[in-house]
């Protein structure tokens, strides 16, 4: 098997440094943050299409866990991957909403300008107002096209990256003191 793009882990204690056991067990243990921050932090660097390899040095004593990291590792994941992708979900549902109402909010002040420009005096205060309006339509359009436009895009990339790391291969390879 080829062990490029491979993050390597060296862990003292399995329930201190890489699992938290303080975690609710319907969560089945997750990582501990600091553990989890230089996963991600190795396998943002790693080539996007490629598989990410795991290697977790445990000392002897704890090399029989080794199924339960391994599981710890891609339930964590796993889970993180679905926030994320709620999140997406989330964000689009919000920028669509949005543009419904700020599109149906800039078709109001189109009419309300119509009506202002027939009932004002023509002059400074008539176009003002009219500019005035417009403005405010199309400001209320500025949230909806940055939640469609950019918003959304991290939340993807988290999902992507999350999504290889829980199907990424782990080894636990027992080191010898």
């Amino acid at each position: 098997m080829n062990y490029s793009n491979e993050i390597t882990i060296r862990v003292q204690n399995v329930d201190q440094m890489l699992i938290d056991p303080k975690a609710p067990a319907y969560f089945r243990r997750k990582l501990n943050e600091e553990t989890e921050r230089f996963i991600i932090e190795e396998a943002v660097a790693l080539p996007l299409h490629e598989p990410i390899n795991l290697k977790v040095l445990v000392p002897e004593s704890e090399f029989a866990r080794g199924a339960e990291i391994t599981d710890a590792i891609c339930q964590h994941f796993a889970n993180r991957r679905k926030k994320s992708e709620k999140q997406l979900k989330d964000v689009m549902k919000l920028g669509w909403s949005s543009l419904v109402i700020g599109i149906g909010f800039v078709g109001l002040i189109l009419v309300l300008t119509q009506i202002g420009s027939q009932i004002l005096p023509k002059g400074r205060l008539e176009i003002t107002i009219r500019e005035s309006l417009i403005i405010i339509g199309w400001v209320a359009l500025w949230r909806p096209a940055e939640l469609l436009l950019y918003e959304w895009r991290p939340f993807k990339s988290e999902a992507i990256l999350f999504g290889r790391l829980q199907e990424c291969n782990v080894r636990v390879i027992e080191e010898k003191s």
